[in-house]
């Protein structure tokens, strides 16, 4: 018990040492602490000098520890020696020496004029005494005392060449500190998508990522001594930046499309729209919508215009409906969507695999307004025509089309009023088939076919559990670990099916009566929309009458 008694008693000296000391002194004194120290004892000292210099102490402290700690192994390694010699002819060259000033205990955040720091000047020697250092205060402009023998120094890199105030804005352009996103306190930067170099997404990184990232990166500034004098000083790029009183800082972060950079003393991540809306022509951009897009149907085409003019007055909400465009390539639907990028610019964002979409690296789309799909195409044909509609699109027609959208009169429209014809659309039913959970596509196979597995002839409108679950593992393949139990969920969901389908027994095996095919087929397009059905009969096992030829007399 005696040892850690009398380290408590050398922490309390060291503790009032070091109030009287200079930098020389107090670096002395670590030194003597180290020579025969443990880690314990460094973490206590390293936490004291924290309270009298700032972060720049602790450093100070573990530099003059880990320097002696080599000194004392160094012995240990003869078969190093020309490496050790070579070393400590490089560590006594000297080096210029820096003043230091005592932080006051109540700010450790360096400015401009009146910070202190703590550098990688020149390691004190063990054996001096505390009058030596008091009596040897370094100059600014002196010459540094020799580096001891087998202490190692560390030699930064070149300093940033920028001023104080020029570095400031710079940190400040491209990171912010965020007090809580997820319950933490996060550093933000503003760096180049991986899918668009063009264009800035905000990511956040840890403390200790940040400090690795500008590890190699040095800060000058001018710091006034003990004595008046006016010194430069390099500081770690990345403290300087995080202790610095003026670092951009946020509470929060939030979208809110229109508004103001800040709210609420929260970051907005809208970056205003990718171009200004201005009176002009964009009718070469309206025909293409008109006649291609819409395919001359004037009804899809309001509604395909419609929808764009809502998606610009209401950037700050979703639009419930997806927009799906179907077409050969190279018809011109990628057109429409290269006047949208310009219209909504960096918050619109297109992608052509799902991973971009569902993947862990989907930050992307945090700010995104205009989600696009697309598959490569490859333009054909009538060159002349997408040459003159490109170049109204470049020259003023996407902003024509943005000036004239935004003020369009919706009068209460929204997205979901979607017209008849177009939500009967063939398209449209093939497209929400393909989006159907796995028992539904099933089902809709039998619905199509009007038959039912091993059913027989004279009860066609009865099939048993297990002839419905191999054949449902059989055309779907998402359905290969389905159970009875689940399959009898689903036929009894009546809310679902819209009908009852009852459960038959026999002496053999358990199934399922359907109603008449007309009724289940009735039911789906009540939930679904009117379907047109590969079979034209009106019950289970019937067969299609097929049309008998007619004599031409």
């Amino acid at each position: 018990m005696a040892e850690p008694a009398l380290r408590s008693i050398e922490i309390e000296t060291f503790k009032v040492a070091i109030e009287n000391l200079d930098e020389a002194g107090f670096k002395n004194e670590v030194a003597k602490l180290a020579a025969g120290g443990s880690l314990e004892l460094r973490d206590a000292i390293a936490e004291i000098a924290v309270d009298e210099f700032g972060d720049v102490g602790r450093e100070t402290v573990l530099q003059i520890w880990n320097g002696i700690r080599l000194v004392s192994l160094s012995g240990r390694f003869d078969a190093l020696s020309p490496k050790i010699e070579e070393a400590k002819r490089k560590l006594a060259e000297p080096k210029p020496a820096l003043s230091y000033r005592r932080y006051p205990k109540s700010d450790h955040v360096a400015k401009s004029g009146d910070a202190s720091f703590f550098g990688s000047a020149t390691q004190p020697k063990a054996e001096s005494s505390q009058k030596d250092n008091l009596a040897k205060e370094p100059q600014a402009q002196e010459e540094a005392e020799p580096v001891k023998a087998g202490l190692p120094a560390i030699v930064p890199p070149p300093p940033m060449p920028a001023t104080w105030d020029d570095l400031l804005t710079a940190m400040n352009k491209q990171h912010a500190i965020i007090d809580n996103v997820g319950g933490k306190a996060v550093i933000a930067s503003w760096e180049p998508s991986s899918l668009d170099p063009t264009r800035l997404m905000v990511a956040f990184q840890n403390k200790e990522s940040f400090l690795l990232r500008y590890s190699n990166r040095y800060a000058t500034i001018e710091i006034t001594t003990k004595r008046g004098a006016i010194a430069q000083a390099e500081v770690p790029l990345s403290q300087w930046w995080l202790t610095h009183r003026h670092r951009r800082q946020y509470r929060g972060i939030t979208f809110w499309p229109g508004k103001g950079k800040v709210i609420n003393e929260c970051l907005n991540l809208w970056r205003d729209w990718g171009c200004e809306a201005r009176e002009g022509d964009w009718s070469l951009i309206r025909d293409h919508i008109e006649t291609v897009l819409a395919g001359g149907n004037a009804e899809f085409a309001d509604y395909l215009i419609h929808w764009i003019a809502w998606s610009i007055q209401n950037p700050d909400k979703q639009a419930e409906v997806a927009l799906v465009l179907i077409g050969v390539k190279g018809a011109g639907k990628g057109t429409l969507v290269r006047c949208l990028e310009r219209i909504f610019g960096q918050h619109s964002f297109q992608v052509s695999s799902r991973e971009e979409v569902i993947g862990k690296f989907n930050g992307h789309l945090q700010d995104c307004i205009l989600f696009i799909a697309d598959e490569a195409t490859t333009r054909r044909g009538q060159s002349g025509y997408f040459k003159a509609l490109h170049r109204q699109i470049a020259e003023g027609g996407a902003e024509a089309m943005f000036y004239e959208l935004r003020a369009m009169d919706l009068e209460g429209w929204h997205p979901r009023e979607i017209p008849e014809a177009l939500r009967n659309n063939s398209a449209l039913q093939k497209q929400q088939n393909y989006n159907l959970p796995p028992l539904e596509q099933w089902y809709l196979t039998l619905l199509h076919s009007g038959k039912l597995p091993h059913a027989k002839p004279k009860t066609p409108y009865v099939a048993m559990t297990r002839a419905l679950v191999e054949n449902a593992k059989q055309r779907v393949p998402r359905l290969r670990e389905l159970s009875d139990v689940a399959l009898r969920n689903f036929l009894t969901d009546q809310e679902a099916m819209g009908i009852e389908i009852k459960k038959h027994r026999t002496a053999s095996a358990n199934g399922w009566e359907f109603p008449l095919l007309s009724e289940c087929r009735g039911a789906w397009a009540k939930r679904y929309g009117p379907t047109e059905w590969d079979t034209n009969i009106n019950d289970w096992g019937d067969e299609e009458e097929e049309e008998q030829p007619v004599a031409i007399k």
